[in-house]
This record gives structure tokens, sequence and C-alpha cells, in this order.
């Protein structure tokens, strides 16, 4: 065990020299967590090693038995090794996890891991504040991990510069970027410490971008699948909702009585299910919001849903597209985690299955790409939003971050053209 743990103690150490900062160990415990479930991945060997252990045993017990008849399956000695994970992993676990004293069959090691997972994130939960509960339901959305998974590549477009990935993980783990509040430069809002406010802010074009960037990876996603998307058909749809005291892809406010102001549809597909044209509208709202905050840490689906339900009775959208012989589809992912809403989803899904059946490759390795290019650029515009805001803020708790700082004027510079 002390082997173990040194050894854990040096891929911490090494996390954050690469990273530049020093985490607190609540935010360690977090980052000990797999992507899926909040974390990053780096698993810790002492807490994991009685699971690595069971289900090594467990897997070739049986094997062993045919070998040699005489081979006793000790689990029940409780002075054996085999019982001694058992008892320690049980113990750890949440009820509903237990494991039988006797494991008659074989256990797969994943299973025993996301249950240790499960049970100290539940911990941690209980401990935490709103905030920080309904952050946690945020990174465990459908798509939301994908910036972490993803393979850095500069054909794919997916290679973040160091700044703003070390932002990115930052706010994945919900670091803490500054001592105290502060003035947002762009609205006069108050910024919180952990910078949620620069996701939703209404000033600095930085919605605009991030809107317009997922937008246009959209359309490229729906002409690989061959459905002949057009990018901002005209006259199609009615104005977008506000989002604070803008629309929600953070453009001005449009004049809702003039027929002319009627916006563009972000992507039209000419042929959809059953034949029939389709418009996508995307947006992307923040759970984090005041209001939502106590919806959120119940149920980390409700920004999206609740988004998607408001897109489609705003302005009776979702009626006059149907009148017209078009299904309006509203694409909301959510900024925090950047998962996406149901609707989303069933896109993706459905672009990854004709990609697949073009190309060769597995549907779901098609669609971990799409989500995974999703997620990089939602986390990354967030990371740029954040790190624009932190020009002439409270003292960083994060020496990345203080040098971050000296480039935030630049960083929207490669984003300019794609947006356009």
């Amino acid at each position: 065990m002390a082997a173990l743990q040194a050894f854990d103690a040096k891929v911490r150490s090494c996390f954050e020299g690469f990273m530049n900062t020093q985490l607190g160990n609540e935010h360690w415990a977090r980052a000990v967590h797999a992507v899926s479930n909040g974390g990053v991945g780096l698993r810790s060997l002492a807490t994991h090693s009685p699971a690595a252990y069971l289900a090594s045993r467990s897997a070739c017990h049986k094997l062993c038995k045919d070998l040699d008849q005489h081979h006793h399956w000790e689990v029940t000695d409780m002075s054996s090794s085999a019982a001694a994970a058992v008892r320690h992993l049980n113990a750890a676990f949440l009820p509903e996890d237990q494991i039988a004293g006797d494991v008659t069959e074989p256990i797969r090691q994943q299973k025993l891991s996301l249950a240790l997972d499960k049970a100290s994130a539940a911990t941690l939960k209980d401990a935490a504040d709103l905030h920080h509960k309904a952050h946690h339901e945020l990174v465990t959305q459908k798509g939301a991990c994908g910036f972490l998974t993803a393979m850095p590549s500069d054909v794919l477009g997916n290679v973040v510069s160091p700044d703003l990935f070390r932002t990115m993980v930052l706010r994945w783990l919900r670091v803490p970027f500054t001592t105290s509040e502060f003035f947002c430069p762009f609205c006069d809002t108050v910024c919180d410490i952990y910078m949620d406010h620069a996701l939703c802010c209404s000033g600095g074009g930085d919605r605009t971008k991030r809107h317009n960037l997922v937008r246009n990876q959209g359309y490229r996603t729906a002409a690989r699948a061959g459905l002949c998307p057009e990018l901002e058909k005209p006259g199609l749809l009615q104005p977008r909702p506000l989002l604070g005291s803008r629309c929600e892809d953070g453009t001005d406010m449009p004049h809702l009585d003039n027929a002319s102001q009627r916006r563009l549809a972000d992507v039209f597909l000419p042929r959809w299910c059953s034949g029939g044209p389709a418009a996508l509208d995307f947006a992307i709202t923040s759970g984090l919001q005041i209001g939502a905050l106590a919806a959120t840490a119940a149920d980390g689906t409700s920004p999206t849903t609740d988004y998607q339900s408001k897109k489609r009775n705003h302005l009776d959208t979702e009626n006059q597209c149907r009148e017209a012989g078009l299904t309006f589809i509203p694409m909301v992912a959510e900024g925090v985690g950047g998962g996406w809403g149901n609707d989303g989803q069933m896109v993706w899904n459905r672009c990854a299955s004709a990609i697949a059946a073009a190309t060769g490759e597995q549907p779901h390795a098609v669609a971990e790409h799409i989500y995974q290019n999703m997620s990089i650029i939602i986390h990354k515009e967030g990371a740029r939003a954040v790190l624009r805001r932190l020009q002439g803020a409270a003292p960083s708790l994060n020496p990345a971050i203080d040098a971050a700082r000296l480039a935030a004027s630049l960083v929207g510079a490669d984003a300019a053209d794609e947006c356009a």
C-alpha cells in the first residue's frame, strides 16, 4: 500500500506540474474520477487496487479449477486476500452496489471502479453547496467529457493551446480562478470566483462566437452525413428567444413585431425524416444560472430539456413550422458541462449512422468523434471567455491563469475567421 500511495503522489505532482497549479484535496478528489463521472481519469492505485485484484482473481478461478480439480476459490475464507478485497470494496460502496460474499461469477474491474467513483462522487456531492451539486450533474451528461478523450489532431481541428486547455480543465474540476468577485469588464455584472458568469455574459461577443462555431461544426457534420445542408437559410423561423438582455446567440434583440426581422435558420436540411425538410436551431444555455440552479442540482438534463421546450413554444415556432411542412429541431447544448439535449443527441446519432454507412466505420465511433469535436468547441470558447474577463481582475489563485492573462487579449484572434 505504501508503494501504491507513493505512486499516486507522483501522479498528482506530475499533473499539478504541467497544469502549473496546486489543487486542493477536494479538487484532486474529483480529478481521480473517470472522465464520464466529472474527473480526468487519474485513478488512484491505492483506492482501486482491490478492485483490480478481485476482478483478476474472479476471472481466472474457473480456469484454475479446470487445471487443478483441488483448486480452492478462497473468497469465502475470511482470512484470504480475495475476501479482504471484498470487505474493502463493500466498505466503500453505496448499499446498492454491495458485492455478494461468495462472488460466484467474474466481476469486471470497470464495474467495480465505476462503483467506487459513484460512492466517492456521492460523498463529495453530499458535502457540496448547490452550485457544486449542479456542476457535478452537468459534467456527467452525455457528450460532456469529449474534450478530455479526443486525440489532438490538426487535421480534425481539435488542437487546443495550453493556456486554454488549462483553463478548460480547471473549470471542469471547479477550481476557483480568483480570490474574490469582481466586475465584468464587458457588462458590469459581478463575476464570481469560478467564472460561471463568463459562459452566459451578454457582452463582449463571446456568446455569438461560440454559437457560430458550434453552428458551423453542425453544418459540416450534416454535410458529411450527406444531408445537403444549407447554412443560415433565410425566412424560415421566428426571432430567437432572449437569454438575458440579448438573443440566445449573443446578438442584439430584434424587433419582435417587425416581420422583416424574422431570423435565419442556423442549418436547413432539405430532406430529413420521411423526406420532409428540417431546420436545426442551435443554442447554448447554462445550467448554473441563478434561476436554474435548484432544478439542475436535482437533474442535470433539465437545462437542455427546459430550453428545448422554450424554443419550441417561443412565438409558437414549432407549430408554425409544422404548418409549413417543416420539422423544427432545437439543438440545445449546455455550456458548463458541454452535454446535449435529447433532440441534439438524436440528430448527432443519425448523422453518425449515415457517416458510418458511407465510410465503413462503426456508428458509435463516429458519434464519439462528433461529441468530442463539439465538446472541444464549447469548452474552448468557454475558456476563452474566462481569460478575456480575467484581465485586470482580482489576484488569481493559479499561476497558470496569471500567465494566461498576458496573452488573453490575443486568444480570440484564431477564432475570429472561423465564426464569420
